[in-house]
């Protein structure tokens, strides 16, 4: 429910082209591509659209790279191997509030 149109893309550049042409409400971003990219994409979404929403979700979920998330503009850091069943529940908060 609220959910409407799903991008997926797989590295910084195509993500970064996507979120120009069609900016999304939320951003589900896995550090699975590299981080520097991930953090650098997180950094330049918050700049050019502050009002995104972005999940990060990371299968090594150390306390530095989730305080860099967080100082680059995170709004929710993941555990995607232990806390993905909590992703759900926030999309459905964040399309609810909209």
């Amino acid at each position: 429910g609220g959910v409407e149109n799903i991008e997926v893309s797989i590295s910084y550049l195509d993500a970064s082209k996507k979120i120009k042409r069609n900016p999304p409400d939320i951003v589900l971003l896995d550090l699975g591509i590299p981080v520097n990219d991930s953090i650098r994409l997180l950094r330049g979404i918050k700049k050019e659209h502050s009002e995104i929403f972005v999940i990060v979700v990371s299968g090594t979920p150390d306390e530095r790279i989730k305080d860099q998330c967080e100082q680059a503009g995170a709004d929710c850091f993941f555990d995607k191997y232990n806390e993905f069943e909590k992703i759900p529940e926030v999309i459905r908060q964040i399309t609810s509030e909209a």
